[in-house]
């Protein structure tokens, strides 16, 4: 079978072409690889919690038996009968119904809709902020394969050997002086646990909550009156929708409580170490939930009681879209709405230095505009024999006006086969054009300012000494595929813009003006400092051949290589680069001398996995990554800095098991997918 793209013969165990990179779909008429051939060198999307389909029962081929002519009555009984029991049934989970009026068994229903919940997020209360689900079942496949993976990186190797030395230790039943997981904890924790959390509100103070599945509830009780005992608490039982409360008052660190019980709501005592801390903690059926907080504890118990009129977090705008979207084989869930993600990265200050914000890298707009866009964001971790997939779901807000653009059209990587196997990352997306057009609407959709702002820069380059036409010099040609490429360098990494162009001659013109615009801007620059003598100074702009190819070069006097600008065709690609000599990297693939980055082993694993309708595609070499970031320490002042620096070695030999990463993403019913896949191996 040929490559329907190049003509190419295809290799069977692959699902797309070697030489050109086409993934072979079943819409070619081909039928791609069932299996890979050595599933322990390739982390697949099949292979992540996907399990052999149940063999296909033997057909029985009903025999009709012959009439004996008796009366069909019992037939039509039956029929009356779930007839009234579907009416009944009706009746009670409405409450009330035409001309019937209100149901007169409330409680029956109640308790019902008390069975019907099963899963631990079912009880979260709807001012949730923040949610994770994970599995806590130790015979789950996933969760070992989950816990073979975390024991290959050095630093969850040494505490999970700490946390062994506590799971396994010897246990003696009567022991009523430590907590043991053998005899205390893993003979009641149920499949799946939750936590639960909201944001503090001026003088309101964070909620956090916990939900656990109980397989024995009994046993669950009496761990606490154990945790009661050490901790030297006070136990006050109460009830709530006639469900068990356990009212629990303590310090930290298990020190004695004042004497009198009366004071237990009083100051800490003159010499006191520590405060009072509440908690509260209900026996809900099958459910053991903890809470800070009684009404966030009694929120849950309402839905708990009473499903159809209590608040939940399963209602909140945009979980319904992402957990059709869910991966059946995950082992955790996050849920977390943007303003609280904003709240916390702002109040947390992660790597303030470099002003690190992890929502606008989630979902590539501005933080403060992240809750206009989307209604909840959401995470799901699956995990496989080399490798863990982790997938983020963004929820539109339904509301959207027509100024905002979600629907980049789907593409095919066709330009992998074009970069280096060295690449350090590789970014490919559909259209540059289409790109841009969408990231400028959004913004000006999210900030009208941006709209003036814009339209200033585009008179700026329109008029002398620039004369660029925005709509004819710059974006009239970028209407191509395009690929970001980070090749790491003899000294300095460089930066490589790929696009394959439709119209070359009009792009190479587009070009040549934009550098010598680009020559203009910097020899006004170099006017400014008095280490330049502009009479002496000749061009900046120069052609270089580079095996053949020519290229437009960029570049003053003592200028570092990293700061050059420089363009070449190579093939039907333009190629715009920082460092001309990266030109010869993409030459010598396009000539066969090296190889692409299809023949990098662990990018090959990882391209497999690749569904057929992403939106874009990013690729993380993790070797290649850790020795740009280590040239970047003569480069970058903050580097050099001692009290912004880190031990990158020690980096390095923490991160040595995951080799690779790579993400896509794609949009589907209103929700943005990304998926990020991780190759992790010895």
């Amino acid at each position: 079978m040929n490559c329907p793209k190049c003509g190419a013969v295809l290799e069977p165990s692959k699902a797309f072409c070697t030489k050109c990179g086409q993934r072979i779909f079943m819409s070619d008429g081909i039928r791609p690889p069932q299996a890979n051939p050595r599933p322990e060198a390739a982390l697949q999307t099949s292979s992540i919690g996907t399990t052999p389909a149940p063999a296909a029962k033997p057909t029985r081929v009903p025999v009709r038996e012959p009439r004996t002519g008796k009366s069909p009555l019992g037939l039509v009984l039956i029929v009356m009968g779930l007839l009234l029991f579907g009416l009944v049934g009706a009746w009670g989970l409405l409450g009330r119904l035409p001309l019937l009026g209100d149901f007169p068994f409330p409680n029956l229903i109640s308790g019902l809709s008390i069975k019907r919940i099963d899963e631990v997020i079912d009880l979260v209360p709807a001012d949730a902020d923040m949610v994770m689900i994970a599995a806590a079942d130790p015979e789950a496949t996933q969760l070992t394969q989950l816990q073979n993976l975390w024991s290959l990186f050095p630093a969850s190797s040494r505490f999970t050997l700490s946390l062994s030395a506590w799971l396994d230790a010897d246990c003696d039943a009567a022991d009523t002086a430590s907590v043991c997981w053998q005899n205390d904890i893993q003979p009641w924790i149920g499949a799946e646990f939750g936590l639960m959390y909201t944001l503090p509100e001026g003088e309101t103070p964070a909620n956090l909550g916990i939900i656990i599945q109980s397989k024995n509830m009994d046993q669950t009780k009496t761990f606490i009156d154990k945790l009661v005992t050490l901790e030297q608490a006070k136990a006050t039982t109460d009830r709530y929708r006639d469900i068990e409360i356990l009212v629990v008052e303590a310090r930290v660190g298990g020190q004695p409580l004042p004497a009198d019980p009366n004071s237990l709501a009083a100051a800490p005592a003159e010499g006191d170490a520590s405060p009072i801390h509440t908690g509260y903690i209900a026996y809900a059926g099958k459910f053991f939930i903890v809470a800070n907080d009684r009404n966030f504890l009694q929120a849950c118990l309402d839905i708990y009681a009473d499903p159809k009129s209590s608040p939940a977090f399963t209602a909140t705008t945009g979980y319904k879209e992402i957990k059709q979207e869910l991966p059946a084989d995950r082992l955790a869930r996050l849920f977390i709405s943007p303003a609280a993600a904003e709240a916390i990265t702002q109040s947390t200050g992660i790597l303030p230095v470099l002003s690190f914000d992890p929502v606008s890298l989630l979902t590539g707009t501005q933080s403060e505009s992240a809750s206009r866009l989307y209604s909840l964001i959401g995470f799901a971790l699956t995990s496989a024999t080399d490798g863990l997939s982790l997938r983020g779901y963004s929820s539109y807000q339904p509301n959207l006006g027509a100024g905002f653009r979600n629907g980049a059209s789907s593409f095919n990587p066709e330009m992998v086969s074009r970069a280096p196997a060295t690449a350090a990352a590789y970014f490919e997306g559909g259209n540059l054009k289409t790109t841009i057009s969408y990231a400028l609407e959004n913004q000006m959709y999210l900030d009208p300012e941006i709209t003036a702002q814009l339209d200033a820069l585009k008179a700026g380059l329109s008029a002398a000494p620039y004369l660029l036409s925005w709509d004819d010099t710059l974006m009239s040609w970028l209407n191509a595929p395009y690929a970001i490429v980070l090749l790491p360098g003899s000294e300095y990494p460089s930066l490589n813009l790929l696009l394959k162009v439709e119209n070359m001659e009009q792009a190479q013109n587009s070009l040549n003006q934009i550098m010598q615009a680009g020559e203009t801007a910097l020899l006004a620059r170099l006017a400014l400092n008095p280490a330049y003598d502009l009479t002496q100074t000749g061009s900046l702009l120069s052609k270089q051949n580079l095996n053949g190819v020519e290229a437009t070069v960029l570049s003053a006097p003592n200028f570092p290589a990293y700061l050059q600008l420089a363009y070449a065709q190579v093939g039907d690609l333009i190629i715009i680069t920082t460092d001309a000599d990266a030109i010869n990297s993409f030459l010598a693939v396009e000539q066969g001398t090296e190889k692409s980055l299809l023949a990098q082993p662990d990018f090959s694993a990882l391209y497999r996995s690749i569904p057929e309708d992403i939106t874009g595609l990013v690729y993380l070499n993790r070797e290649e990554t850790m020795d740009i970031l280590s040239s970047g320490y003569t480069i970058l002042p903050l580097a050099t800095d001692t009290t912004a620096a880190f031990d990158l070695p020690a980096l390095e030999t923490e991160l040595a098991p995951c080799k690779a990463l790579l993400g896509t993403t794609s949009r589907e019913a209103g929700v943005e997918i990304s998926q990020l896949h991780a190759l992790i191996r010895e």
